[in-house]
């Protein structure tokens, strides 16, 4: 289950900041009103991959790791799905669950992660 981070205020105006598992941020936000708290900010919790810091370098790093055809598989669906018309996140999250390369996978999820936050790629 995704964990999320949370600034909320209770009844008196106390601030409060803590991270807690929940199904979505929208279960999460009616979770915290119905304990008659003040929701804030909501945002999930980055996966710790590539050690918690996705730069340049590890990227590159990943890609070079990646075998050609891996990449060239990628390539291809992303773009097909993409000239389909089916949004970016929803394509890296199809092309995340099926990709049988771990280091791959790990790089999607990642990157879908980041365009769903709205990071600037």
């Amino acid at each position: 289950m995704p964990q999320f981070k949370y600034r909320a205020r209770d009844f008196k105006g106390a601030a409060i900041e803590k991270t807690i598992e929940a199904t979505t941020a929208n279960d999460l936000r009616l979770r915290l009103r119905e304990q008659g708290l003040y929701v804030l900010q909501v945002s999930e919790v980055r996966p710790a991959a590539f050690g918690g810091s996705f730069s340049l370098a590890s990227i590159q790093l990943l890609l070079t790791s990646v075998k050609i055809r891996d990449k060239s598989v990628f390539a291809r669906q992303l773009s097909a799905l993409v000239n389909a018309g089916v949004s970016l996140v929803r394509s890296l999250s199809v092309l995340e669950e099926q990709t049988g390369n771990i280091k791959l996978k790990k790089f999607l999820g990642a990157i879908r992660f980041d365009v769903e936050q709205g990071t600037s790629l």
